[in-house]
């Protein structure tokens, strides 16, 4: 079975674009791809959320000195705090984009064939 897509969001350094036969959202950053189910993506989000919160001084700017756990998957992304605010960025937009899609469905539920 191939994955039919939806992009969310598109950007320089990454995207994420969910499949709309099963669920799962594709992300891209820099040079690492994976897959999540929506609650993964949730979980994801909120712990770039944490990390974006502690105090500049925790973080150099451009130093590789932010591991983000992957969850299921055992990968860990190494990010400086510059790059753990893109992916905030990306992740957002995506996040913002699927609600809306999601809402758009409910009232013209032609659009989720």
């Amino acid at each position: 079975m191939f994955c039919n897509f939806q992009s969310l969001h598109v950007s320089g350094d990454g995207y994420v674009v969910l499949c709309k036969q099963c669920g799962h959202y594709q992300v891209a950053f820099i040079s690492t791809m994976f897959t999540l189910a929506e609650t993964e993506l949730t979980e994801l989000q909120q712990q770039i959320l944490y990390c974006c919160e502690q105090p500049e001084y925790m973080f150099s700017a451009d130093s590789k000195s932010v591991v983000i756990n992957i969850g299921a998957s055992d990968i860990n992304m190494i990010l400086s705090k510059n790059e753990l605010l893109r992916f905030r960025d990306i992740l957002e937009q995506a996040v913002n984009e699927a609600r809306a899609l999601e809402l758009i469905s409910l009232f013209n539920p032609e659009t989720n064939a």
